[in-house]
């Protein structure tokens, strides 16, 4: 048995990068879905197992404040590899179909599915309501100290917008500097646009206030900011910041949080380097918008 995750968009990037046009971000996200897909195909074919099990790629974008990634986000489905493994005689256990697979000695399978009850979540958008009612209050003694103690020195810049559903509606401001003794400021717009002009080596992030308040008083990974599709981000010089994600996606983090970590086989270094050779570049002017 071959259990594999199969289907990629569980990240924010690219449609969240503003360093690339959109219809450029679109043609990333398809080249990762089938980046993913050989990938998949070349370790089924190096296996050669009896049975294909695809997991962790089922989730469903619903938010009408998330509508470019339900419009843009596509991914491999499981049909997606059953011709593939039709040729290799390669049986696709397959969990939309069914959800319990029992095997015997023989190395058959009986299938069958679940008769019992399931949990049932509370409506999306009164979830987020809920959510924004119990994120609204920003702290900016508290988020000063959770930077100044983050122990993290690159001599990079972050600028941090809080903002609204459509990262617009900004609700304040601030910059932190990692050198070698951090400092945090609080800016006026006026200020933040000026610096982003004059400054060379920044992430800056517009991140939805909650999102953003959830991650910091609890102490938990920023994976969560990205994979929720939590932010937009424009980067200078345009590389990936590896070693902040990996701090504060790993280092910094509560005890009773998972950490982080990426697959091999999805690169995000390697990829977003390609990325940054093939596909023209935006300028810190015209990052308004999707």
């Amino acid at each position: 048995l071959f259990a594999s995750r199969f289907a990629g968009g569980a990240h924010g990037y690219p449609l969240n990068c503003e360093n690339y046009e959109l219809k450029d971000r679109v043609k990333m996200l398809d080249n990762d879905r089938k980046f993913i897909r050989k990938t998949k195909y070349k370790y089924l074919e190096k296996i050669k197992p009896k049975f294909f099990l695809p997991y962790a790629g089922f989730f469903k974008e619903v938010l009408k404040r998330d509508e470019v990634y339900i419009k843009y986000n596509k991914k491999n489905i499981v049909k997606d590899y059953k011709n593939f493994c039709k040729k290799l005689d390669i049986e696709i256990l397959d969990v939309e179909e069914n959800t319990i697979f029992n095997f015997n000695k023989n190395k058959n399978v009986k299938f069958g599915t679940y008769k019992g009850k399931y949990y049932i979540d509370i409506n999306e958008n009164d979830y987020l309501e809920y959510f924004k009612e119990k994120y609204k209050k920003i702290d900016l003694n508290y988020i000063k100290n959770y930077f100044e103690n983050s122990k993290f020195h690159d001599d990079s810049i972050l600028f941090i917008s809080l903002t609204g559903d459509n990262f617009e509606n900004n609700n304040c401001y601030f910059q932190v500097n990692f050198t070698k003794k951090i400092t945090f400021t609080i800016l006026e717009v006026k200020n933040l646009n000026e610096l982003l002009q004059s400054k060379n080596n920044y992430l800056f992030m517009k991140i939805r206030k909650e999102s953003f308040l959830n991650t910091i008083y609890n102490k938990r990974s920023w994976e969560d900011i990205s994979i929720g599709f939590q932010n937009k981000q424009f980067r200078k010089p345009n590389i990936y910041n590896s070693k902040f994600w990996f701090h504060f996606s790993n280092v910094y983090v509560g005890n009773k949080y998972v950490q982080s970590r990426t697959d091999c086989s999805n690169c995000v270094l390697l990829n977003q380097d390609i990325h940054d050779i093939l596909f023209e570049k935006k300028s810190v002017d015209n990052i308004s918008s999707f």
